[in-house]
Order: C-alpha cells, then structure tokens, then sequence
C-alpha cells in the first residue's frame, strides 16, 4: 500500500484538519472577496456552509477535484475580473463538476452497491484478524472509525468506477499477507504500527488513480503550470527587473506542457506522476496565496521545484542558483521573496 494510504484518516466530524478542505477554504474566501456585486457577495458568501457540512460524503478523488477546480477558476477571475455570475462556484454546481452529482442524480442504492460494501467488510474483518490489535475494544474502535458514515458507505461505493471497484479489492485482498511485515517494519523504524491499516480515503484514491490514464494526469499537470505561469505573468509590469526570470519561467512550463512531453511523464511510475500533479497543485495553491499577499517565490525556486517533482519532464530553463530550492520534504520549500521586486 502507498504511503498515502497510511496516513491517518480525515477525521470525519472536523473536516477543517483536512489540508484539501482548508485550500478549498482560502480560494473560496478569496474570491467572495473579490465578487464586486453586492447581491453576488451576498449570495456565493452564504455558499461555503455546504461545502463544510458535505464534505465526509465526498470521495477523496472529488475533494481534490473540486479544489483543483475552484483554484483554476480563481486564477481565470484574476486575470479576466470577470465572475459571469459566479454560478460556478455554488456547491451543487461543483458538485456536478467533479462528480460527485450526476446532472439526472444517482439512483437509489441497488444490491450490487450494498453487495460491495459487505465485501468490504468481509475483506476488513480479515485484515483485523491478522492484525495486532491489545484488545477487542480496540478493533472495534478501528472497525467503527472504518465504517463511519463519513468514510467508506455503500454512496461512495455506488460512484465508484469497476475499474476501480476492481482495484480497491485486489489491494484489501493482497494486505493481509502483508500486514505482520509492515508492521514489524513501521515498529522497527519507531513509527506506529496502526500506520500498516488502511484507510477508506487512501482506498478511494488509490483506486482512482489506477484507474486514470497517464494522459488525463498530464493534462491536470499542464492546466494547474498554466495556472502559475498566469499569475506570474500578471506580476510583471513594465520595466520589470526580473522579467527576464519570468520569462524563463515561462519558457520552462511552455516547453513542459506541450504534447511530446507526454511519454516522458507516463515514463515516470504511477506514484511519481500522482506526487508530480499534487505539487504542481500545492505550488498553485502558494502562488495565489503569495499573490494575494504580495509576495511570490522566485522563479527559480518554482522551476528547481517542479524538475524536483517530476526529474523525466524536459524543462528548457534552468534555474541560476540549484541551492534555491529546498528537498521536496522541507516544510519551508514554499517560503516566498518580495513581489515587490516583480512590480
């Protein structure tokens, strides 16, 4: 299993500790900021309770859509200053965006979806077999947390693919030959053994990946560097003194998103390809944010980031200075310079 499959669980009754949800959060509140209609102010600021109170019930494969949905649509407000009623950013509009809603609606739950569900917990059942739990109580308290309404239900279940149907239960079934080495190992490095148990999130995810083609996340890839490089671009001014670093900026992700660039990235593993689009994500999320609060990171640092994210993607630009950028891992890889010598 994925070392994102062993992270711990959203918890399911504070949606607010889950890093996707407060992104979401900020890039929502900054563009009621900017609505310039006090009706519309008044109607997309009341939009976000929604969003907070329906957020278990989303598959994480929605949640990070919808995210890299909104920031996307945030960047295009920035650069046109036009909402178009900002009918987009309702919830039930977003939800329809990345699935999480059918424009018909979903149907009533059928056998098949509840018959996958009891496979699920046949398959859990299993695996806590096998795993070491101190008590009964305790393995009751995992199950429980498993089966939470706002983590594995027959709903998510029923929006799930049979490609990836088919995934999640060949991972449920190869963990249990796995589960005793895991832990020994997780013990072995001080870590909590109760890392090795899966999570119904990191299922979710897991699965949806698989099932997604190399081009699809090439795609996510580009559009969220387009969402960069726009930002950037609207920084400069003239007689700007870092152009020129913009300029490479630009020449990097021009040449990092056209089409022959494609069989380099599916080259690269699946786990490097996933990893590669949430930075390209997380950096959007930081240029808006640094944006907004007139600052930016250097450019080199953005391009020593994104070669650190994705080393098989040809990047024509290179940074000056390789030390500018820290290891993907540092907290403080982010850390931005003055905007004001942009402008």
């Amino acid at each position: 299993m994925s070392e994102r499959a062993q992270e711990p669980p959203v918890p399911w009754d504070q949606p607010r500790q889950d890093p996707l949800f407060m992104q979401l959060s900020d890039v929502h509140e900054w563009i009621v900021s900017r609505v310039d209609s006090d009706f519309w102010r008044h109607h997309v600021g009341d939009t976000f309770a929604p969003f907070a109170a329906g957020w278990p019930t989303w598959r994480s494969s929605e949640r990070r859509a919808a995210v890299e949905a909104l920031m996307l649509d945030f960047c295009r407000l920035l650069q046109t200053g036009d909402g178009h009623g900002y009918t987009w950013i309702l919830y039930q509009t977003m939800c329809h965006r990345v699935g999480r809603l059918r424009a018909e609606g979903w149907p009533a739950l059928k056998k098949v979806d509840n018959d996958k569900y009891d496979e699920v917990a046949g398959r859990i059942a299993t695996i806590a077999d096998v795993y070491p739990f101190d008590s009964d109580a305790e393995r009751r308290r995992w199950e429980f947390s498993f089966f939470h309404p706002g983590r594995m239900t027959p709903n998510k279940l029923q929006r799930t693919s049979d490609v990836e149907w088919a995934h999640m239960l060949s991972e449920l079934k190869a963990l249990p030959r796995k589960l005793l080495e895991r832990v020994l190992c997780l013990r072995s490095l001080g870590e909590s053994p109760r890392k090795a148990l899966p999570t119904a999130d990191a299922l979710f995810l897991n699965a949806f990946d698989a099932s997604q083609t190399p081009q699809s996340r090439f795609h996510r890839f580009t559009a969220l560097l387009d969402g960069i490089l726009g930002l950037y671009r609207l920084a400069v001014g003239e007689g700007h003194q870092q152009e020129d670093s913009v300029r490479r900026l630009a020449d990097a992700i021009e040449t990092a998103s056209k089409s022959h660039q494609e069989p380099a990235f599916a080259n690269e593993s699946l786990a490097v390809q996933v990893s590669g689009v949430d930075e390209a994500r997380n950096l959007l999320f930081e240029t808006c944010k640094h944006y907004l609060t007139r600052t930016l990171l250097s450019p080199d640092r953005v391009l020593h980031l994104l070669a650190q994210a994705l080393p098989g993607i040809v990047l024509n630009a290179q940074p000056h200075d390789n030390s500018l950028g820290k290891t993907r891992s540092s907290p403080s890889r982010y850390d931005p310079v003055p905007r004001r010598t942009f402008s």
